[in-house]
């Protein structure tokens, strides 16, 4: 039985669409709360992009993509990316893979001027 995009399987329900993909950027302040970046162009296309001037970054989330990477300046060049840390306690690395709770270093984050997000691997 198939009704709105979804297979029911006895108690268990599949659906067969995926994530619309997304990266979200925030920052945070003294008080330690985070605010979301507005206003941010290109952030469901996959590709290289950049911010219009670099921003102090503390936590990245993304859906939809294989994995996204941060840069330190423009044009996503391999000489510039960006590490972070999945929950703040993971070992760092340089891909992004799909969640909510990657952090850059520093107690106010990192600046970043450009992203990369890839769809297949």
């Amino acid at each position: 039985m198939m009704r709105a995009g979804l297979i029911f399987l006895g108690l268990f329900v599949a659906s067969h669409y995926a994530w619309p993909a997304e990266v979200r950027f925030y920052t945070i302040n003294s008080k330690q709360q985070q605010r979301l970046v507005g206003f941010v162009m290109g952030t469901s296309k996959p590709g290289c992009h950049g911010f219009l001037a670099k921003r102090r970054i503390h936590r990245v989330a993304q859906v939809g993509f294989a994995y996204c990477r941060l840069f330190n300046e423009r044009d996503c060049k391999p000489e510039d990316i960006v590490k972070v840390r999945w929950k703040n306690k993971e070992p760092p690395t340089d891909k992004l893979t799909p969640g909510a709770r990657w952090f850059l270093e520093g107690e106010q984050g990192s600046k970043i001027a450009s992203w990369e997000c890839v769809t297949q691997p």
